[in-house]
């Protein structure tokens, strides 16, 4: 009975992250876009959009991308072509893959019953957290689940040391794919090892080809190290360098012992936030982006069995593989702990995972403490029904409406509103969205090689030290770029902008006619195309004693 219930599970964490899919979200974030279009760029020429021949490391929005995802993303670009189906596709099959191996790993865990397990890979299944960024283009999900598979594999080898090659490899692999693995693997792989020092001592050969195999992994990456593509993005996020110093510390001598003390405050209130019930069961994710509306992590009413949980590794903190488990907990929020952001769910989903287990653990506790089973039960159906209509009402109905920004989904219609403009120049302003750059050529499935023909040199010969956002786009009849009011008036032509980038005022005085608007999901205004009136632009020129250039062609 217990296997078909789990059967079931199984089949509700896979529609949940296979349901529509490529609506839902409504567009993609400008990394998606961007992911999406180096696939597309790969498949058709080998190159990434920049024209840099089979990347280490990918350009993207003024940092690099770890290369794994994108290369994996060729697959389903080449059967489904460029799009929001095929950037997602490997984070859904990598979180559908987390289930089963989080399955697997259950089973190695002798102090957990079988309702327990059932109920680890249901949480997993219906967690706000694990349903959100298994359904995103995110390179953390693969990597996420590269991590928690080498620690299956380790547990495995802990009986029998042959696991520890396959354990190494796909630690390796995984260091590849995300920032937060790479420096969780570093903590955590040297502890497990020494917390089976005397284990593996007697079995150094396959520790050591192991070994050998992880240092391999990481050799493509080690020929970054002299580059920004290496720690560009470390540098970004991070709050050891000096500039987040000086701006907290002003008051203070830049001393080392300052230093020091700013650095210990900030990661212990960092560390202790992704521990905050707060954080965890009742607050949203504080980015939009990365949260879904009205849910936090975990649904709230977690927080119990979440203390339950903890009680429960505590009391068995001497079986090994438990002790696996505390370790986890104790350093899976240490990379995200070094951040700035106080807490950012997306750094942390090995750390979540982890949570989701001891939540389930905790539960099954509380469960067997119960002893009318039909209420005990009874009780979790309930909580899970009510968690599954909390999170079709969040996700599957509010997140379009409120977080439709996010995803560019003004820009995918603009692309099918402006097939009808083919003949006619287009100038679409980036002014406050970098992200136009990638959602253009990703929503309009624009032929890359024209777009590697227009990269500056600059670009081209220092691909791995130019972080420069893109400053202008051209590809056939469109350019992504600033509206030059001194010039694109006098062609004939369409603008596109925000109520911001092209006021009511500004067509007034440029004389532009409205063309068509595009609203948001939310139904607010977010795009407003005008075509130009240059004929008419000169000859108030003229009469003003203007003049441009430009004009000759209207004489």
């Amino acid at each position: 009975m217990k296997k078909i219930i789990l059967f079931l599970v199984l089949i509700i964490g896979i529609f949940l992250r296979l349901y529509k899919l490529d609506l839902i979200p409504p567009g993609v974030n400008p990394d998606e876009a961007s992911t999406g279009y180096n696939a597309y760029s790969l498949l058709k020429t080998g190159k990434d959009r920049y024209g840099e021949e089979f990347p280490i490391a990918f350009r993207s929005l003024g940092t690099y991308i770890l290369p794994l995802y994108t290369y994996l993303t060729v697959i389903p670009t080449a059967f489904f072509g460029p799009t929001i189906f095929s950037v997602r596709f490997i984070s859904a099959f990598s979180s559908i893959l987390l289930l089963f191996v989080t399955t697997l790993l259950s089973f190695e865990i002798k102090k957990i019953t079988v309702t327990t397990r059932v109920l680890i890979v249901l949480f997993l299944s219906i967690s706000p957290w694990a349903v959100n960024f298994g359904r995103g283009g995110h390179e953390i999900s693969l990597s996420s689940t590269l991590f928690i598979t080498s620690i299956f594999l380790f547990i495995k080898s802990v009986s029998n040391p042959k696991w520890i090659i396959p354990t190494l490899l796909l630690a390796g692999i995984s260091a590849s794919t995300y920032y937060t693995e790479r420096y969780l693997i570093l903590i955590t792989l040297p502890l497990l090892i020494w917390m089976f020092k005397d284990h593996f001592i007697h079995h150094k050969k396959y520790l050591l080809i192991g070994l050998a195999i992880f240092v391999i992994s990481q050799l493509p990456q080690l020929t970054l190290i002299k580059s920004d593509a290496f720690s560009r993005r470390i540098e970004q996020v991070n709050y050891l360098n000096d500039q987040p110093f000086n701006n907290n510390l002003l008051n203070l001598n830049n001393s080392a012992l300052d230093r020091a003390i700013f650095i210990l405050g900030e990661f212990t209130s960092h560390y202790l936030e992704y521990f905050s019930p707060r954080s965890l069961f009742f607050d949203p994710d504080p980015q939009n982006a990365r949260s879904i509306p009205d849910i936090s992590v975990f649904y709230s009413w977690m927080v119990i069995p979440f203390f339950f949980g903890i009680k429960f590794l505590l009391q068995n903190r001497s079986d090994p593989k438990i002790k696996i488990l505390i370790l986890l907990l104790i350093v899976g929020t240490i990379p995200a702990a070094l951040t700035k952001d106080p807490f950012y769910s997306l750094r942390g989903l090995s750390f979540l995972w982890v949570l989701t287990a001891v939540i389930a653990v905790g539960t099954g506790y509380l469960i067997n403490s119960i002893t009318i089973k039909l209420i005990s039960i009874g009780l979790i159906i309930l909580l899970v029904v009510i968690s599954c209509v909390s999170l079709y009402n969040s996700y599957f109905i509010l997140l379009k409406h409120e977080r439709s920004d996010n995803y560019g989904y003004e820009y995918g219609e603009l692309i099918n509103r402006l097939k009808s403009y083919y003949d006619k120049k287009v100038v679409i302003d980036d002014g406050r969205t970098p992200g136009v750059h990638v959602w253009i050529p990703f929503y309009g499935k624009l032929d890359p090689r024209k777009f590697q023909l227009q990269i500056d040199d600059q670009i081209r010969n220092n691909y791995y030290n130019n972080i420069d956002l893109d400053k202008e786009t051209k590809i056939d009849n469109l350019e992504i770029r600033s509206i030059n009011w001194i010039n694109d008036i006098y062609e004939d032509g369409i603008l596109v902008g925000d109520p911001l980038a092209i006021s009511i005022e500004q067509a007034k005085e440029h004389k532009l006619d409205f063309l068509f608007e595009i609203k948001g999901l939310n139904g607010q205004i977010k795009l407003i195309a005008y075509t130009t009136n240059p004929k008419v632009k000169c000859e108030e020129g003229l009469r003003k004693g203007l003049y441009n250039p430009k004009c000759l062609d209207f004489k």
